[in-house]
């Protein structure tokens, strides 16, 4: 009887350790080591931190920042020619003497110096501008007012100008780069009759009633 009680604990050890093998915990590998989940299953993507963006943001300003006033609607003053690529200033006795307009339609208009004109004006769709025949008053010009005034004939003759704006300073060139003129304007783009008026008086000139071609300018 002693000799069977050994034997019997033996298969009841060994019944123990034999049994179904769902019962038996899954050893822990590398996957369960990283916390990796069951297949099939999907790890939730982690909330963003900090505020979502605002998609209906400032955008940025496309036009940047202003590149001078416009051409059109502007008073310009002639205040130096350029004759054989040399920029000079206007003479003292014609300073503001000379100034345009140029109209979103198509039209130029002011003082050569002495006499007053308009003439039509055309824009290029690469900036620049070519003037038409000039009419102006016919009045006789002496010194300075005079030689203002045959510069800018001849310039507004010349064909298509360059055009170039930086702040309230027009450049206008002609193509081969040698003749032309700035002008400048007030913040307003306004300026006064009173240096025109001066400059006239002042040479001597007198009317003679007659435009060129026959019509006067506006």
């Amino acid at each position: 009887m002693r000799k069977r009680i050994p034997l019997v604990l033996a298969a009841a050890v060994l019944a123990l350790g034999c049994g179904p093998a769902a019962s038996r915990p899954a050893p822990a590998g590398p996957a369960a080591a990283l916390g990796t989940p069951p297949s099939g299953t999907a790890d939730p993507a982690p909330a963003p931190s900090g505020p979502a963006p605002d998609p209906t943001g400032p955008a940025p300003d496309p036009s940047g920042p202003a590149a001078g006033v416009p051409l059109t609607g502007t008073r310009w003053t002639v205040d130096r020619l350029i004759a054989d690529g040399r920029s000079v200033p206007v003479p003292a006795a014609a300073r503001g003497a000379a100034w345009f307009t140029l109209s979103a339609e198509g039209r130029a208009s002011g003082n050569l110096g002495c006499n007053r004109f308009s003439a039509p004006v055309a824009y290029a769709a690469d900036g620049s501008v070519a003037f038409g025949p000039v009419l102006a008053t016919r009045m006789a010009c002496t010194g300075p007012p005079g030689e203002v005034e045959r510069a800018l004939t001849a310039l507004l003759a010349a064909g298509p100008l360059t055009v170039r704006i930086t702040d309230r300073s027009l450049l206008l060139t002609a193509a081969d780069g040698a003749s032309g003129l700035t002008a400048t304007t007030t913040p307003d783009g306004a300026t006064t009759d009173a240096a025109t008026a001066t400059a006239a008086t002042a040479t001597g000139a007198t009317a003679t009633g007659a435009t060129t071609g026959g019509a006067q300018p506006g």
